[in-house]
């Protein structure tokens, strides 16, 4: 089983409105990021919710996906994911980090990273898409990171472990 996380749970201070919520091409970030992950090749989505939750759950299609809550969503990103680990299906395998304010993530993009784990030669444990040299988002995981990731103090960022 491989799972889409994606992070909804932040405080949006930079934004000053709520990014998930953020009117992106007529929908909500979130319900972009949601529809794209639909059509994708992942077996679960699972999404982070904390800060403004009620409106989230008011205002976005949530059908199908697991929702976890993230109730000191206010320490980071770090603490949301590690909030996903802990909620993690028993049978996955991979799964893959993408925090809400990447909203042009696409299912093919997503597939590739599914497609390259899955087809692996290496022991790569860590699938980062990469443009000109940059890494981006989703980053995929083998689950077997999951503890090195928990193990993390909630105010460091996982881009340490990558």
């Amino acid at each position: 089983m491989i799972t889409q996380i994606l992070l909804a749970a932040g405080l949006s201070t930079r934004m000053k409105t709520s990014k998930p919520l953020l009117n992106f091409g007529g929908m909500s970030l979130l319900s972009r990021l949601l529809e794209e992950c639909r059509r994708s090749a992942v077996d679960e989505i699972m999404v982070v919710l904390g800060h403004e939750k009620e409106k989230i759950v008011k205002r976005v299609d949530l059908s199908g996906v697991t929702v976890v809550v993230n109730d000191q969503y206010w320490q980071g990103q770090t603490s949301s994911f590690q909030c996903a680990l802990r909620n993690l299906d028993g049978g996955t395998k991979a799964f893959l980090n993408l925090p809400v304010d990447h909203p042009l993530v696409n299912s093919r993009e997503i597939d590739a990273l599914v497609e390259a784990y899955r087809n692996r030669e290496s022991e790569a444990k860590i699938f980062i898409p990469e443009f000109e040299g940059k890494g981006g988002r989703p980053v995929l995981f083998e689950n077997s990171l999951a503890t090195e990731i928990l193990a993390l103090d909630s105010k460091e960022p996982v881009n340490g472990i990558i």
